[in-house]
């Protein structure tokens, strides 16, 4: 049977190898164990730096200006969050309980891994399994991060049936998941959109509301978006990418070509990689 995350951090732990992935607990305990790092919400940043660290639930001791950067360093590691009592109860019970003592058997605590995730891979994901994943992700990160953003339902389900029926991926949906992905929460919408146009190597622009099935979105009025439909000029764009490639001109970099021929990242690496 294979391990759970959490049974591999603590496995690492009791054999002196360092932890990257951090935990976070959903109340303020205190935790003495020598190899263990813990802290609460701290302007000091370097700690996160560390190894084997555990972030426990604190108010906000620093100032504005370090609230983002806090979190965007965070989650440059995965993070495993434990949110309800009985699962921090436990969790801390087989911190603090001696090797010679403890049992051989698998870790019953509730917990969730939150790493960054493919864009594109969440495009694709069937209707349920995105649906499943984003209400998780909001559930647990929210215990943690309190920038989120809001979770309403009905915006995610009419918003992913617009994507499966029509392929087409409405502007606010985009920036929402782009979010998620890359546990991105204090960009501002602007450098989201940049963001997502290099991945996907397309514009947005206005969609009306004749092509989609669902006409009332938004408000019954046409709405920017992203067409997801076959790009007939796609041989093209790559044709010219590769000639771009092979010039070997160091301006050139896989975002410039990218820019240029409005490919997905992903296209233009597989043309570098050939």
């Amino acid at each position: 049977m294979q391990q759970n995350e959490l049974e591999i951090w603590l496995e690492n732990l009791n054999n002196d190898v360092k932890n990257e992935t951090i935990i976070f607990l959903n109340e303020n305990r205190y935790i003495s164990k020598s190899n263990v790092n813990t802290m609460g919400y701290s302007e000091n940043l370097e700690y996160l730096k560390k190894c084997n660290y555990i972030i426990v639930k604190d108010k906000f001791q620093f100032e504005s200006k370090n609230f983002n950067k806090f979190f965007n360093l965070t989650f440059q590691k995965p993070i495993i969050i434990i949110k309800d009592k009985e699962s921090i109860d436990k969790f801390v019970k087989l911190l603090q309980e001696d090797e010679n003592d403890k049992k051989q058997e698998k870790i019953d605590i509730k917990y969730h891994l939150v790493n960054k995730k493919d864009f594109q891979e969440l495009l694709h994901m069937d209707k349920n399994e995105l649906i499943n994943l984003l209400e998780k992700e909001h559930s647990y990160l929210y215990t943690f991060c309190p920038i989120l953003p809001m979770y309403d339902e009905k915006f995610i389900d009419l918003n992913i049936d617009i994507l499966k029926k029509n392929k087409i991926l409405s502007a606010s949906f985009a920036n929402y998941l782009y979010k998620f992905a890359y546990l991105d929460f204090t960009s501002n919408t602007t450098n989201v959109g940049k963001q997502i146009r290099k991945i996907l190597g397309i514009k947005s622009k206005t969609i009306n509301n004749s092509r989609t099935t669902d006409i009332t979105f938004p408000q019954g009025k046409p709405f920017k978006g992203y067409d997801l439909n076959t790009d007939k000029y796609l041989e093209i764009k790559k044709i010219i990418a590769q000639k771009l490639i092979n010039l070997n001109d160091k301006k050139l970099d896989l975002d410039k070509i990218a820019e240029i021929t409005e490919l997905p990242i992903k296209e233009v690496k597989k043309l570098f990689n050939r």
